[in-house]
């Protein structure tokens, strides 16, 4: 007939006991190759003490001692447990890094996008103002030109004015001598005509 686990746990703790060996949860977990929880062994031990109180009050071991193995044992199935937890934790620490690392890594490539699009708007921008530039020095210059060649037309235009007013100053002390050329001219022609006239009753006598 099988044994069942906890007659069988109970017969490793009378083995271990018989042999003088510390009877213990890991002790007994270990001799059943860790097949069994430590919950489970606490108990059957604790049936198993119970079961043999003439041996227990014989064992030469203090109950102290038996005591400390206990929280020993209880530690180190906190320790475990803590422990599990712990990995968990860490594992869900890290699912939630590498989360935000992803989310980090596309909040970086966003922005990278972001800057590239307006390096992109500020060359173009660069190149209109640059061209703008360019447009506003052609213009400048072309302006410069038509004002220096606005300050000769009006230079020449200046002399031609002075050349005018001087043939018109001419023209009229042309004017001024012709007419009085002129007015000589007819005192002249009438001066000769009375000599004409003189000349004419000398050679012509009038009857008396």
């Amino acid at each position: 007939m099988s044994v069942t686990n906890g007659s069988r746990i109970q017969e490793i703790a009378e083995e271990l006991a018989r042999s003088g060996a510390e009877v213990t949860a890991s002790a007994v977990r270990q001799a059943m190759d860790h097949r069994e929880s430590y919950s489970k062994i606490f108990r059957e031990l604790e049936a198993w003490k119970k079961s043999r109180p003439a041996q227990i009050k014989a064992i030469d071991a203090p109950v102290l001692d038996d005591v400390e193995t206990t929280l020993k044992s209880v530690m180190h199935v906190i320790w475990h447990a803590g422990a599990i937890e712990a990995r968990a934790e860490l594992q869900r620490l890290r699912d939630e890094a590498e989360h935000e690392s992803v989310q980090l890594r596309r909040d970086l490539a966003d922005s990278l996008q972001e800057v590239a699009s307006l390096e992109n708007d500020v060359a173009f921008h660069t190149r209109k103002l640059d061209e703008m530039s360019a447009a506003l020095q052609k213009a400048e210059a072309t302006l410069t030109l038509r004002e220096t060649e606005t300050g000769a037309l009006r230079q020449h235009v200046s002399e031609i004015a002075q050349q005018q007013r001087t043939l018109i100053e001419k023209v009229e002390r042309l004017a001024s001598r012709a007419a009085t050329a002129e007015t000589e001219l007819r005192n002249a022609r009438g001066i000769t005509t009375q000599i004409r006239d003189v000349f004419e009753e000398d050679d012509h006598p009038s009857p008396h």
